[in-house]
């Protein structure tokens, strides 16, 4: 199924609501989009070869502070599709248990971990900002990063500190079990 141009695929949220997004593998890395920039230039050798031990190779990366924090989160029973993040399972944390991330302003990032590397050199801070800017029915920007990664294989969520949630901007996080489930 294409899911480029699907018009269900909500995959950015302005205000903290859940969004869904195209996953080929378990693994969704959760982070501040500021990571984005000093990332690519690290991922450059996963680019040309294909992964099977997709957590090990990434492992260097995955909570640690050399990147921002990065987590990662698998997805039990998992089957390549589409999946909705529910934002009230981010849980904010002070400490630094397995698979916490890292937000430094008011955006989280989740991505396919197997699109990891084609979606550092596709998306930018300064592309993230445009697309938070967009009016809400302006899709243009967020279809042509899609296209360009062959798919909408991340997600973006902006923190509403009104609504309740524990996202609520700067701070670790990490998702609870039952935080990504299969939609279809």
């Amino acid at each position: 199924m294409n899911h480029i141009d699907d018009p269900c695929v909500e995959n950015i949220s302005l205000g903290g609501g859940d969004v869904d997004f195209v996953t080929d593998s378990p693994y969704i890395l959760l982070l501040c989009p500021s990571v984005l920039d000093p990332l690519a230039d690290q991922l450059g050798p996963l680019r040309a070869r294909r992964c099977p031990d997709l957590k090990g190779v990434l492992g260097e990366f995955i909570n640690t502070e050399a990147y921002g924090l990065i987590g990662m989160y698998e997805i039990p029973d998992f089957l390549p599709g589409r999946d909705c993040l529910d934002v009230s399972f981010v849980e904010k944390v002070a400490s630094r248990p397995p698979g916490a991330f890292l937000v430094e302003g008011d955006a989280l990032l989740a991505v396919d971990a197997s699109k990891i590397s084609l979606l550092s050199r596709r998306l930018d801070m300064d592309i993230c900002s445009e697309l938070l800017s967009r009016p809400p029915d302006d899709h243009s920007l967020q279809l042509q990063v899609a296209e360009s990664m062959g798919g909408p294989y991340f997600a973006i969520v902006t923190a509403d500190a009104d609504l309740g949630l524990e996202f609520d901007g700067p701070g670790r996080y990490v998702l609870r079990p039952g935080s990504m489930r299969r939609v279809e």
